[in-house]
């Protein structure tokens, strides 16, 4: 029965009421009590039997989904409180009079993690669950219940509801609200009061932890995954999330803490993911346009059209600016924002030191009882090494505890071997790492091992020494203080490496007769050539190594510190800017040289067309009526003119050197004039020591006077003449007494790179002295940023390795159907050598030359001579002997 009646005795279906009530609430406020009367009274009865409900009736559901509706529109206050807690009650069993049990702060408590799911729930209805949780949702989403109400019962239903829908449909909806009041802004009372509930829910899990899974564990888990789902969409991005999904991992549930640990190991791939899949369905639903082929032309739907393809233009516009690397918000994204994309989550922990400890503990304890499976033990290895490789902690036993597994029979070895490397960093004392370093050795770099696995090893071998540079300084490394007796007597042990020998067996790899160790063997030799060539011996340094070898390349010591004086590249700069100076200044004196010339000529042309009017002036008209005393009082007068315009001074070319002085200052706004740098800021101490101790001082650096330079073609400040601690001093002055812009940085960033370069190749100096003697030596300089690789769309994670990186370099293998169709379609990449600077070579232009313009020239007839003569000899060698023959067969 679907229907009620009336004071009136009329029936009215609940439909009709619902519209009724929304109109005129208080003239159907009677109507409305009487429903609400009835609901409580079903409420009562399946409070006594639960099961006593029959589903071919419907009156429950509807009587629900109607007081639901109405109260939250129409009776919202009070009314609606009581309707909610009614409902509320009918899921747990609780009295109508019950309330949600909230902290004193106002925050939802996690009492009921400790109370196990009751058989009420499993015993009422799906369709009454269904029902009491549709009408919860659409009076908490007319604003009828605080947001904080639902969330303790949502999460007791979400650990105890007997199906999945209702889960599911929790879930979904705590998430999106929490979603919807940060649409606008961040709600900081919400948020903070659900992050404490939600941190609350892990640790009182991780407490009451048992061999079976229980309704704290699963409400755990839907705690982790609410965190991460949240920060995935950008909702919660702070170190309270973070710190959520810390106390996760720290769990010893392993549904807890296995999805805390992928989180932070894959969150920043997979919100580049998400956010390349929403702009290409972006694009795609753009690209469609409804032209209206098949309907009558009308302006609205033309406008329509028109509005299509306007929002297609934008999209490609959009869509070509973020593959080139601009900036798409055209500056509406502020700091904050792009601050957020700059750190990782695994980066905002609070105590990583705490949290590597106490899962490495948990680890090690785990290993003996067999209490997860390898591949939990291999997710738990790759967070804490990259936990300790990214916060750069300092964990001794973790290394000995890794190298149990480098055999070279272990399952998954090389993820072991990455994840080894993801370990290392610089603060890992040495004698750590050549334990490590003589496991892998004795275990993969072998004529034994196959010679893929010797490639790994190497390639292996080469990513830790790339990370702890000062294991391959040789300095002091096999001798100890202490005798073997004494070390013993003290519990150390020191591990003596030899790693000159080592480096240099290495090397010897390079020439192996399998492909793959031979590649990682050639890598392995670049790598020490750049770090420390000493290592190698004469023949494998080459050029640039051996350069290095002669400069005193090597690493730094384990604890030594590179300490740098002022801002790296100032001086770079300094010479840069004067040289850029001296080059504008010699440009524009070429230039008023060129016009001073091009005067001088007019000059002389007005001149000789002068004379020749004066000739032509010079004859007189002896029939005139002039006489001879009017002709002299003429000359006298035009003589007087000529001395009056001698008198005037010609201020334009005061005002054209002003001008040329203001282009000079202007044609480089990039370098502005430096300060006085003499012994800024120092004290008449400092002065008297740096006086006595020879310390360079630096006068004046104004790079607008030319008085001290001798010819006027050197700058005042050349580099190559400076000692390094005069060189010091002046970049320690510059960045003292200098206010360096975002353009001044980038250019002592490319200025550091070049003169790396010019240090590491021989070559890279002498293409630099070419490009200065042809005056394109700043062209390399220049604001284009065209030669830097951007890889914006790559997602990089600092301390992060793959086991692809370490992997062998293996033959092709065989591409699938698929796989060869994805790199037709890719279309081919550009060759090498065609991206080089200049044209085409003089073979090329032979290629392309008609051969009609080249069949007579020299070369050509030289190839004629050649296949001449060789058509010749052929035939002499076939020919030779054959008249002999002949004459032997002849008759006599």
């Amino acid at each position: 029965m679907s229907t009620s009646k009336e004071t009136t005795g009329t029936e009215v279906k609940l439909s009709s009421l619902q519209d009724r009530c929304k109109r005129d609430p208080e003239g159907y406020r009677a109507d409305y009590d009487a429903q609400v009367r009835r609901l409580r009274s079903e409420v009562d009865i399946l409070f006594l039997s639960p099961s006593s409900y029959n589903p071919s009736h419907t009156r429950l559901v509807e009587l629900i989904q109607f007081v639901a509706a109405v109260s939250s529109s129409s009776y919202k206050g009070e009314e609606s409180k009581e309707i909610a807690a009614l409902l509320m009650n009918l899921l747990t069993g609780g009295t109508t009079t019950a309330t949600t049990n909230t902290g004193s702060n106002g925050e939802p408590s996690a009492a009921f993690l400790s109370i196990s799911s009751s058989s009420y729930l499993g015993q009422l209805h799906k369709d009454i669950r269904r029902a009491c949780v549709s009408a919860l949702m659409l009076m908490r989403n007319k604003g009828a219940i605080p947001p904080l109400v639902l969330l303790e019962l949502f999460f007791q239903l979400m650990s105890t509801a007997p199906d999945k829908h209702i889960r599911e449909t929790c879930y979904s909806h705590v998430v999106n609200d929490i979603k919807n009041l940060n649409k606008k802004s961040h709600n900081e009372k919400i948020n903070r009061a659900v992050q404490s509930f939600l941190r609350k829910i892990i640790v009182a899990s991780s407490s009451l932890s048992s061999s079976t899974e229980s309704a704290s564990d699963l409400a755990a888990k839907k705690g982790v995954q609410m965190a991460s789902d949240l920060y995935r969409r950008g909702v919660w991005t702070d170190d309270r999330t973070v710190a959520i999904l810390a106390s996760g991992a720290e769990s010893p549930i392993t549904s807890v803490f296995v999805p805390a640990m992928r989180f932070f190991l894959n969150i920043e791939e997979t919100m580049a993911e998400d956010e390349k899949q929403k702009d290409e369905e972006q694009w795609n639903g753009v690209q469609k346009l409804n032209l209206h082929l098949y309907s009558s032309k009308t302006k609205k739907r033309q406008r329509h059209v028109d509005r299509q393809k306007k929002n297609r233009t934008k999209a490609q516009e959009k869509r070509e600016k973020k593959i080139s690397g601009e900036d798409v918000t055209n500056g509406l994204l502020d700091g904050v924002q792009k601050s957020k994309k700059l750190y990782p989550a695994i980066e905002l922990l609070r105590d990583p030191q705490g949290l590597a400890e106490t899962i490495f503990k948990r680890l090690r304890a785990a290993g003996s009882n067999n209490m997860y499976k390898f591949q939990v033990k291999l997710l738990i290895v790759n967070f804490l090494t990259r936990l300790v490789g990214n916060h750069e902690l300092t964990l001794l036993p973790l290394y000995p505890f890794l190298q149990r597994y480098m055999g070279g029979h272990q399952r998954d070895v090389t993820a072991i071997l990455a994840y080894t490397v993801q370990a290392c960093h610089e603060i890992v004392p040495p004698d750590e790492i050549y334990g490590v370093l003589k496991t892998i050795a004795h275990n993969f770099i072998t004529e034994r091992c196959s010679g893929e696995q010797m490639a790994v090893g190497i390639n292996a071998v080469r990513a830790i020494c790339m990370r702890c540079p000062a294991v391959m300084n040789t300095d002091d490394t096999n001798v100890s203080k202490y005798s073997e007796e004494e070390d013993a007597a003290m519990g150390t042990s020191r591990v003596l490496f030899d790693m000159e020998g080592f480096a240099r067996d290495l090397a010897g790899y390079a020439r192996h007769r399998d492909r793959s160790a031979a590649v990682a063997g050639r890598t392995w030799v670049n790598f020490v050539r750049e770090v420390y060539p000493a290592l190698l011996a004469g023949k494998d340094r080459g050029k640039s190594g051996s350069a290095l070898a002669r400069s005193g390349e090597k690493p730094l010591k384990y604890g030594e510190q590179k300490v740098s004086f002022g801002v790296l590249g100032a001086d770079l700069l300094v010479e840069y800017e004067a040289k850029r100076a001296m080059r504008n200044k010699q440009s524009i004196k070429c230039d008023q040289n060129d016009s001073w010339e091009t005067d001088e000529e007019e000059e002389r042309d007005d001149q000789m067309n002068d004379e020749t009017e004066s000739k032509d002036e010079q004859w007189i008209d002896v029939d005139s009526a002039a006489t001879d005393d009017d002709i002299l009082e003429e000359d006298e007068a035009s003589e007087a003119e000529d001395d009056d315009s001698n008198d005037w001074v010609s201020v334009q070319d005061d005002e054209s050197e002003q001008e040329e002085e203001e282009i000079v200052d202007s044609e480089d706004d990039s370098a502005p004039r430096l300060v006085n740098l003499d012994n800024v800021g120092k004290s008449e101490k400092e002065e008297e020591i740096g006086d006595s101790e020879g310390a360079p001082k630096f006068s004046n650096l104004d790079l607008q006077e030319e008085s001290s330079s001798d010819a006027g073609n050197e700058p005042k400040i050349n580099l190559s003449k400076l000692s390094d601690a005069e060189r010091k001093a002046l970049r320690q002055n510059v960045s003292a007494n200098r206010i360096f812009s975002a353009a001044d940085f980038e250019k002592m960033r490319k200025l550091v790179a070049r003169s790396e370069r010019e240090k590491r190749d021989p070559r890279a100096a002498a293409r630099r002295k070419r490009m200065e003697a042809l005056g394109k030596d700043f062209d390399e300089l220049s604001d284009d940023d065209s030669d830097v690789e951007s890889d914006s769309d790559a997602v990089k994670t600092a301390g992060a390795v793959v086991p692809d990186d370490i992997m062998a370099e293996a033959k092709r293998k065989r591409q699938s159907k698929a796989e060869k169709l994805e790199k037709i379609m890719a279309g081919r990449e550009k060759f090498q050598h065609k991206a080089r600077a200049g044209g085409s070579t003089n073979e090329e232009k032979k290629r392309k030359k008609n051969f009609l313009m080249q069949k007579f020239s020299y070369e050509m007839r030289g190839k004629k001579n050649l296949k001449a003569t060789a058509v010749l000899a052929k035939r002499k060698k076939v020919n030779r002997g054959s008249h002999e023959n002949k004459k032997r067969r002849r008759k006599l």
